[in-house]
């Protein structure tokens, strides 16, 4: 479990320091919230086998991924990610493969695949119009989790006005 918080956390933190420009998104916390959970049930629909969905309710909280020149948070990520619960391990390359095509066929980029021969996939996209990264990601002790994490975000959709 330590090394899932461990490996989600980098996730998230990759995303944001990835080296390219933070593009502005125009949406609100609670509409990025909503994106996610459909890019996951997207995702996850016609899985087989069906795997029973588990909400990972310690990766919901915000994660401040630009700041002030005073250190205050000003931009976020919201992500949600939900375990692949009730699957057998035998299953796990044959789901990365239907995630894999699922995200293609819907439009979206693949940027990254793990070393999946010992049967541990691990699988990075990119939503498209809207630039969420996805991920699908096996830890330690078999689990399997589908995460997806917005662009930056202003906490309202909009950046502030300029003083003055």
């Amino acid at each position: 479990m330590t090394r899932a918080i461990t490996y989600l956390t980098l996730l998230v933190f990759a995303v944001g320091c990835s080296g390219e420009p933070m593009r502005p998104s125009p949406l609100t916390h609670e509409q990025a919230q909503s994106r996610a959970e459909t890019l996951l049930r997207e995702t996850s629909a016609n899985l087989n086998p069906r795997p029973e969905l588990e909400r990972i309710d310690y990766w919901e909280t915000p994660t401040p991924c630009e700041f002030s020149a005073d250190g205050i948070a000003q931009r976020f990520m919201i992500s949600r990610a939900y375990w692949l619960r009730k699957l057998p391990t035998s299953a796990y390359m044959s789901i990365a493969e239907q995630i894999k095509t699922r995200w293609q066929d819907l439009g979206h980029a693949i940027t990254a695949t793990g070393d999946s021969s010992a049967g541990h996939p691990d699988l990075v996209g990119k939503s498209r119009p809207d630039d969420f990264t996805l991920a699908l990601a096996w830890t330690e002790g078999d689990g399997l989790y589908l995460a997806a994490t917005s662009p930056c975000l202003w906490p309202d959709g909009k950046a502030p006005s300029p003083a003055g």
